[in-house]
């Protein structure tokens, strides 16, 4: 069976009394220690919550500042503690609980939903499901997504494979929930690519390809934002141009001309930048045919690093500078860059759905076929 493990200390893991962090690949989760570190922008609020909050981490590049962790991942006979709740979701952990996407039974009777476990002990606190009513999942492609905790109030987020996206408190209690198929028309694919909400202040993000009446009737990849304590929509985007898949990278929070913008990849295959808190595009670099997976990289709010590979065409790494663009004062966005203007270097690399990973100037990525590429 798949399952979640932790590491024992003997491995590396800290002594009591330090945040927990979490490596994992796919459904083999290793729990190792963490410290949450300030992200630098204007005006940020001290966090409320301590831990790894969100899927890639404090810094959005996947990487931890702590020390001691693990060398290598264990048997399960080494693990400190075990679960059955299989998956392919990564954990978050705050104040020493970790959450995590996950399924049980299959058929009609499947279930996906978010588990809560005592990071320490492996015991379950609470775990919240919901039917997979609504989808065309194949292979028990479930719980790709992952949770998100909110710094200032603690309460867990998440998005689910049938396009639940729902609240909690940090004891399981409902906030609010939101089915995006029905009230949105989010699409659904055999592949069950969903996206993982961010938060941000006082909204939850997240994305998805959808279809539904007006000006979002044409089927497109958009990102939505709702009140993180109600649930409300505060707005809808439609940066992109028309889909040829749908992406799940996560996006990159950051500032550009003194707003809070977010930049991610999508489903058209191209890079865009749009207004966190209202949600207007600024600018748009079209860069592959096919939809992009892999979450970018943004290097010092200088330049912007994307992977993306098959099927379409051989995958590439481009690395861009930051278009200092924006609409004009009443004129609708996004700003589209031709890639040549700002490209500044390309390399022969490819893969489908692995996001690389910022160390220093030092980027690292598992390529198509398996090997780990290191790329200044």
């Amino acid at each position: 069976m798949m399952a979640i493990f932790a590491c024992p200390r003997s491995q590396g893991c800290v002594p009591p009394g330090r945040s927990r962090g979490v490596l994992a690949r796919r459904q083999t989760l290793l729990v190792g220690t963490l410290t949450a570190a300030l992200l630098s922008a204007p005006g940020p609020m001290a966090a409320a919550v301590d831990g790894w909050l969100a899927w890639r981490g404090p810094e959005q590049c996947g990487v931890s500042r702590e020390t001691g962790l693990p060398e290598r991942i264990g048997s399960k006979d080494e693990a400190l503690w075990t679960a059955d709740w299989p998956g392919q979701s990564t954990p978050v952990i705050a104040d020493g609980r970790l959450y995590i996407l996950g399924y049980k039974d299959d058929g009609p009777d499947l279930q996906e939903g978010l588990a809560c476990f005592n990071a320490e002990t492996g015991e379950l606190l609470w775990k919240r499901t919901y039917n997979d009513y609504l989808s065309d999942t194949i292979y028990l492609r479930y719980a790709t997504a992952s949770p998100a905790v909110d710094p200032e109030t603690g309460h867990v987020y998440m998005q689910g494979t049938q396009g639940i996206l729902a609240g909690f408190t940090a004891d399981g209690q409902p906030l609010w929930s939101r089915s995006l198929m029905e009230e949105f028309g989010r699409l659904t694919f055999p592949n069950s690519r969903t996206a993982s909400p961010v938060v941000d202040r006082d909204l939850v993000i997240t994305r998805g390809i959808t279809s539904n009446w007006g000006a979002q009737g044409a089927g497109s990849d958009r990102f939505y934002a709702f009140d993180k304590l109600t649930g409300e929509l505060v707005w809808a985007s439609s940066p992109s141009g028309r889909p040829m898949d749908n992406s799940f990278s996560h996006p990159y929070l950051g500032w550009f001309r003194g707003k809070r913008v977010l930049i991610a990849a999508c489903g058209d295959g191209s890079v865009v930048c749009i207004n966190a808190r209202t949600g207007d595009p600024l600018w748009r670099v079209p860069l592959a045919k096919a939809g992009i997976n892999a979450t970018v990289l943004v290097h010092r709010m200088e330049k912007v690093v994307v992977i993306f590979g098959t099927p379409y065409e051989p995958g590439q790494m481009v690395a861009f500078k930051i278009p200092d663009v924006e609409p004009e004062k009443g004129a609708p966005g996004p700003v589209e860059i031709e890639r040549a203007m700002v490209e500044l270097w390309t390399l022969d690399a490819s893969t489908s759905t692995s996001s690389p990973i910022l160390v220093g100037d030092r980027i690292y990525v598992v390529k198509e076929k398996g090997d780990l590429l290191a790329v200044d």
